[in-house]
């Protein structure tokens, strides 16, 4: 176990064909497991169980600062033009300590990009413009 708990804000994202895309949000590592309920008879004593059911994954939302790299967009792109099984990639969102270490990795498979948002502008405010993907995936793991 690490002495120092983990910083949040350290992290990496690893996607085929999507190299050198710097981030500053990562969302949606996350399973949801649904519950079966039954309940039993036994010898008049009525008996309530909670079993595992199936499970499905979170969708994974990144936001990135908005700069001329147009690589979000253009896979994006090839989801609105028919190409799913080309815009179909495997990745890792990587969590790095303090020493640049890799400490946690998740891994997905099969992802796809259901939504592609634009930086949001506004002249009241001195924000840095963002653009946000959200990505489907067929799989998410921890492996370390």
């Amino acid at each position: 176990m690490s002495e120092d708990p983990l910083a949040g804000f350290h992290f990496g994202f690893e996607c085929d064909g999507l190299e050198g895309i710097s981030f500053r949000e990562v969302s949606g590592l996350s399973t949801d497991i649904n519950v079966v309920e039954t309940q039993t008879m036994d010898k008049g004593t009525r008996k309530y169980t909670k079993q595992p059911g199936s499970y499905k994954w979170d969708d994974i939302t990144i936001k990135r600062p908005l700069d001329d790299n147009l690589s979000l967009a253009k896979w994006a792109e090839m989801v609105m033009t028919g190409d799913i099984e080309g815009a179909r990639k495997t990745g890792s969102i990587v969590l790095y300590d303090y020493k640049n270490t890799p400490v946690a990795r998740w891994n997905f498979v099969r992802a796809w990009p259901k939504k592609y948002s634009g930086a949001q502008l506004s002249a009241k405010g001195n924000e840095v413009a963002t653009e946000e993907i959200v990505i489907v995936h067929e799989g998410l793991d921890r492996v370390s």
